[in-house]
């Protein structure tokens, strides 16, 4: 387990509905963007996700006390169809909308705890 932690949260655009969210540790999906001594590379992580989530539409950044604002994550979006069945006369595709946020893991104990990680 690598101390970095990757929140994904999907949007379906056309109907500005969320559909699905969670976490994931990048050394199981994302292991190419980890750097031999642990850190992440942010622009080997920012490629991977632009390849499964789509075009970068716009950064996500987050206002600290003592950081000030930092960009911590992107927000993809991509032309998705949809699974399983359809209605009649519904479109059989739509825009997604990716949300990622990248924070590093305070303490081990507490993994609640995260602070964000500047992108």
């Amino acid at each position: 387990m690598s101390n970095y932690r990757i929140n994904v949260t999907l949007v379906n655009e056309d109907e500005g509905v969320r559909f699905s969210e969670w976490d994931e540790d990048p050394a199981d999906y994302y292991w190419n963007a980890i750097r031999e001594d642990g850190t992440l590379d942010m622009g080997r992580l920012f490629r991977e996700m632009r390849s499964e989530y789509g075009r970068c539409q716009s950064s996500v950044y987050v206002d600290t006390k003592s950081r000030g604002t930092i960009k911590t994550g992107w927000y993809f979006v991509k032309r998705d169809s949809y699974e399983g069945h359809v209605r009649e006369g519904a479109p059989e595709t739509y825009l997604r909308g990716a949300w990622v946020t990248v924070s590093e893991v305070v303490e081990e104990a507490r993994p609640e705890e995260r602070r964000s990680v500047e992108v």
